[in-house]
């Protein structure tokens, strides 16, 4: 019912677009309005009645004649001009769906007249600027001229834009406050679509104040199968307006995209539950052995966040110059090295409890580590020009990786790197929060 219902919508919107695009001043015009009534005609009797073959076959007859009309005077048939407009609503809601969710208040209409309606048109252009200050003085006037010109609809209009001026002061408290205030006015005046539209906006608050998703999702449900429900009665009410249809339809479109949203949010929350890998934390003078039997580790998530001991850390490059994001290698081996404060000393390290990442068996010319047989120790790998090989700069202990080091070449007998006892240091591991420090000094 519900489809064959959009259809006949469909119908009355193509008729009255074939109307416009002919123009009163065309001799076609007497026989378009002809058709337009007897279709018209046609689908209050289906309507009413029900469905019937005999319905449908004069339908055809009449469509037939309009094809060959819309043919004749656009150069195009009536089935297509019906795509057009279809096509033509379906942007102008898909235009309209994020405002539902984010500003609602822009939604509200001002039709009635009077003192407060007059204060309320110009809190509707003061909007359009963002004078939210100046929208809250409104908001008052108006509100103390309702107590001397009594209307609750105008009250409740009132205290809806201003819940939305607090909020968007950042007010949010207070702003939930009149907005709870401003939906049960609407609910006392039986206004549906501004109780609909306040509906939104709570609801939305409680998305900008960071409340449960899964709990501002059940609210955002509850409001769109209202919306379904109030929807279908008005589809089977033939004294409802086109208007009053599509804005139950924009409605649910729009949450339907906020729903998305919020699904895929909560996918990712799953995400960050699961561990894509878990980084063994070695200390100083434990050897490569203990890579693969570790007593602490770093889990990594598919967020790009390391957590530990319940702290978040984030990988930073090793030099604050650079802006890059390290990576880690899918397949690699990685490591975790605590930076301390003597051997490496940056200054925040034995508080922060900083990391340094090393990818293991790997080098490149850049900050890397070597394991002495007794101690990780921390230098440079340099690539010699000549030969191509790698060798190792071992930086003494005063100085910090990255740093202006003293270059010191280890024995000749070392200078071909074995790739067991070496890593490349890709970046640092701090907590989420502490200050970057600079690494290069």
């Amino acid at each position: 019912m519900g489809e064959q219902d959009d259809a006949y919508s469909l119908y009355k919107a193509a008729t009255r677009e074939l109307l416009n695009r002919i123009g009163q001043d065309d001799q076609l015009y007497s026989n378009a309005l002809v058709y337009q009534h007897r279709l018209s005609e046609n689908i209050e009797q289906s309507q009413l009645y029900g469905e019937t073959d005999t319905h449908k076959a004069e339908r055809n007859r009449i469509i037939s004649e309009l094809n060959k009309l819309a043919l004749t005077k656009l150069g195009v048939s009536f089935n297509e001009l019906c795509k057009q407009v279809a096509l033509s609503e379906a942007q102008e809601r898909t235009e309209i769906s994020p405002t539902i969710i984010t500003d609602p208040v822009s939604l509200v209409e001002l039709h009635s007249e009077g003192p407060v309606w007059r204060i309320l048109k110009s809190i509707k252009e003061a909007r359009v600027h963002s004078r939210w200050d100046e929208i809250l003085s409104f908001c008052d006037q108006a509100i103390r001229c309702e107590t001397r010109h009594p209307d609750r609809s105008a009250r409740a209009t009132a205290q809806f834009y201003m819940a939305d001026a607090l909020a968007r002061s950042d007010r949010l408290k207070e702003g939930t406050d009149e907005a709870e205030r401003a939906r049960k006015n609407f609910r006392v005046q039986r206004n549906h679509r501004n109780m609909i539209l306040a509906d939104l906006m709570l609801t939305f608050l409680k998305l900008k104040a960071r409340e449960d998703l899964r709990y501002v999702r059940l609210d955002y449900v509850a409001i769109r199968d209202h919306c379904r429900e109030l929807e279908s009665k008005a589809k089977e009410n033939p004294q409802s307006c086109k208007a009053e249809r599509q804005f139950y339809g924009q409605i649910i479109e729009g949450i339907q995209q906020a729903l998305e949203h919020i699904d895929q949010s909560l996918a990712n929350e799953v995400a960050q539950s699961c561990c894509l890998n878990a980084i063994p934390i070695l200390q100083l003078f434990d050897g490569p052995d203990r890579i693969s039997q570790p007593a602490d580790a770093i889990n990594y998530f598919a967020t790009d966040a390391f957590k530990f001991e319940g702290r978040v850390f984030l990988l930073h490059p090793l030099d604050t110059a650079h802006t890059y994001t390290p990576e880690l290698k899918e397949g690699a081996t990685h490591f975790a090295l605590p930076v301390p404060e003597d051997d490496w000393p940056i200054p925040t390290s034995k508080r922060e409890r900083d990391f340094a990442l090393v990818r293991a068996h790997y080098t490149q010319e850049g900050p890397g580590v070597r394991w002495t047989g007794q101690e990780w120790v921390t230098g440079q790998f340099k690539r010699d020009a000549e030969t191509g090989q790698f060798y190792f700069v071992e930086i003494p202990k005063r100085h910090i990786i990255g740093g202006e080091v003293i270059q010191k070449k280890v024995a000749e007998t070392e200078r071909e790197v074995t790739s067991e006892e070496y890593g490349y240091v890709i970046g640092l591991l701090k907590p989420e929060g502490s200050v970057d420090m600079s690494l290069d000094s």
